[in-house]
Formats: C-alpha cells, structure tokens, sequence
C-alpha cells in the first residue's frame, strides 16, 4: 500500500513536471513564431496560369522573407479572388481589372453588393487583349457589321462575355446581337462549323481559337479607335493597344488595334505594409529576375503602370508606395490611399 502511494505521488510530480517544461517551452518558442507572418494569395484553378504564377511567387516568398509562411489559395479565377477578398479571407491576390473595378464600386458583377473600398493595388501583371475573332472569309469586318449576326460570347459572367459586353453596349451594338452562350471551346467548334458568326474571346491567345486556326485561317474584327474611346469613357478599366502581328495568330500578320485591360497584384487595406513592401522586393529583386520571368513569359510584363490605374481611381497599398518611391518612381496623387495623406 505504501508503495503504491510512493508510485502515484511521483507521478504526479512527473506530470507536473511535464507541463512546467511544456510552459517554459512555450515561453521561448512563443516570440519566433508570434513573429510568423502568414500569407493567403489567391490564384485560379490548377493548371490555369494564375496558379503557376502564385506558386511561383509563394515559394520565392516562403525562401527570401524570414518568418514567412506563404501559401497558394486555390480559386475559381478573378472574380472568385474579389468575393473572397470581400469575405477578408484572402490577403493578397490577382485580379482583371474590370473585376477590381466593378468590386470597388460594387456594379457590374458585384451590382447586388455595396462598394468594397477595403483592397489596394501592388503593381501591373500583364496586358489582356480582349478580341472578336471570325473566319477569314467572313463578311464581318466591323463592328457595326456585328448586328443581326450569331455571337458566341461563353456564359454570363466569363470574361469573354463581360469582356464583349464593356465594348459593344457603349457603342450601341449590344442589343442587336444574337447572343450565344456556348462555352469558350465551345464557341471555337461553332466557328468552324458555321453555327456561330463570331466569337469573343478575354485572352489572346485563346486556346479554342489556336484550334480553329489548325483548320481554318481566321481574323479580328477590329474597333475603330473612336470606338475604343467611347467604350473605355463608359469603362475606365479599358485602355487602348496594338496586338503585333503574329502576336495571337499565325493567320493575323497585320497589327490590330484593340481595347486592352490590365490584370492586377492587389491585397486587402489591412494586410501588412511592410510583407507588401518585402513581397515586392523579392518579387522585383534583380537577382530574382530570370527566375520570375520563367514562371510564364507574361511575367515580363510585372511593372507599376501607374497610367492605366489613375482612371480607376483604386490607389496603391501603402507599402506599394513605399516600395515604388524607393525605386525612384513618381506616384500620382490620385493613387496615394487616404490612409497615407491623412498621415
């Protein structure tokens, strides 16, 4: 009997003893990891180009940043990143701008939603040439030759339909249309047989076009350079460009101008200025160069372009402003958030 009281009594001192070390264990791993930063990017699907971007990004993050914990948030694409940024369950992410830009003044997409003024931009990705493809032989050559014709747009909400949207509705040829809704594969097999009369397509290249290209030679309808005006006045997200030839299509060989948009590094008001200003660093370190470039050629693109976001009037995040100043960059005063000039 007294032995058995000698077991449970040192017992007991050992689990007491266990929970002392436990504490003072605690106590000095507490500092290092409530110094941990952690990080939710929101990219695409797997397989799209915004999920290799992010995990390219996320593991430069994770090897160059000290106290960084990094991770690739799987998505449904652009507009998915802006809803879930409302929610706060993202801290940065890649977004169209017309996506930006519609969740900041909660129209279009977000019109059933209020203004979401709580994100801030970081820098340009790449440049979106949104186009109107035909078959080569097509009596399409303008816009206005669109009336009354068949127009394979993809489902309401894909960036080929909002993206036809933005520029035929300010330009009065929206409504006499023929819209189909036909996914963008779709659309391109509608081409080629003769089911569809155009198609729109948010990116170029277009892997549905290049397809249709394998059998029969195709070209753009071309806006008129009035017409991109009208519909980047109703559309500040849309600036304007020339696609080089060949720079979608081997049939194309001719420089086409076209409506552009912008796709955006943005992140939440509330995330950490200084993670963006190291993010930023790493991402547009020298050394890191080659290394970000080879995550997709459009990576060569990555630059303020403070231009093309002044219309929109969504400023910059302010360790984006201190990132760009210390780059020698001037930064309008229009894209300074208000949190820095109440400073």
């Amino acid at each position: 009997m007294k032995s058995r009281y000698h077991l449970q009594k040192m017992a007991k001192a050992g689990v007491y003893l266990f929970f002392v070390c436990l504490f003072l264990v605690s106590l000095m791993v507490s500092p290092a990891a409530a110094q941990k930063q952690f990080i939710r990017f929101g990219d695409s699907n797997p397989g799209g180009f915004w999920f290799n971007v992010v995990a390219g990004l996320t593991t430069l993050f994770n090897e160059q940043i000290k106290n960084v914990n990094a991770s690739c948030i799987t998505t449904g694409g652009s507009t998915d990143n802006n809803r879930l940024a409302r929610r706060h369950e993202l801290d940065t992410w890649l977004t169209h701008s017309y996506a930006a830009y519609e969740n900041w003044n909660g129209i279009g997409i977000f019109k059933n939603e209020p203004p979401f003024k709580n994100f801030r931009l970081l820098c340009k990705v790449y440049t979106g040439w949104p186009t109107l493809v035909v078959l080569a032989d097509s009596n399409i050559y303008t816009l206005s030759d669109l009336k009354g014709k068949r127009v394979c747009l993809g489902g309401p909400g894909s960036g080929n339909y909002d993206t036809a949207r933005y520029l035929l509705e300010p330009n009065g040829i929206w409504d006499h249309i023929k819209k189909q809704s036909i996914s963008h594969a779709g659309c391109g097999r509608a081409l080629v047989d003769g089911n569809s009369d155009a198609a729109s397509g948010s990116a170029c290249p277009s892997a549905a076009f290049i397809e249709v290209e394998v059998q029969r030679k195709i070209r753009f309808v071309s806006p008129s350079e009035e017409e991109i005006d009208i519909a980047a006045k109703a559309n500040p997200f849309f600036t304007k460009d020339i696609i080089p030839p060949g720079g979608c299509y081997k049939s194309i060989q001719t420089p086409t101008l076209t409506p552009a948009y912008k796709v955006y590094w943005a992140a939440h008001k509330d995330f950490s200025p200084d993670m963006v200003y190291q993010m930023l660093k790493a991402t547009f370190d020298t050394k890191n160069k080659d290394r970000v470039q080879a995550i997709h050629v459009s990576m060569k693109e990555l630059g303020p372009e403070f231009n093309a976001m002044v219309p929109m009037k969504i400023p910059l995040h302010p360790g984006a402003v201190k990132f760009w100043k210390e780059q020698g960059m001037s930064v309008p005063n229009e894209l300074i958030p208000p949190e820095m000039k109440g400073s």
